[in-house]
């Protein structure tokens, strides 16, 4: 069974890319094990994972373990 959820229901109002990632990282306080989806103002904590954020543009950056970032549009804090 397949199940289709919308990006709007789930509070991705403002889809700005992905990150995907082997091992455990959070997406705003949400245990994550391979991909999701980033809103504008996703806050990332990466534990001992180095997933790679993709915008929607194409533009990518490998994070670090034990970072812990903001993805607002194109910037990172």
């Amino acid at each position: 069974m397949v199940t289709l959820v919308s990006s709007q229901l789930l509070g991705f109002t403002d889809y700005i890319g992905s990150i995907t990632g082997e091992g455990s990282f959070r997406v705003q306080n949400v245990a994550v094990s391979s991909t999701t989806t980033l809103s504008d103002g996703s806050a990332i904590e990466t534990g001992e994972a180095t997933p790679r954020v993709v915008l929607k543009d194409g533009t990518w950056m490998q994070l670090g373990t034990r970072t812990s970032a903001r993805i607002s549009g194109h910037n990172i804090e």
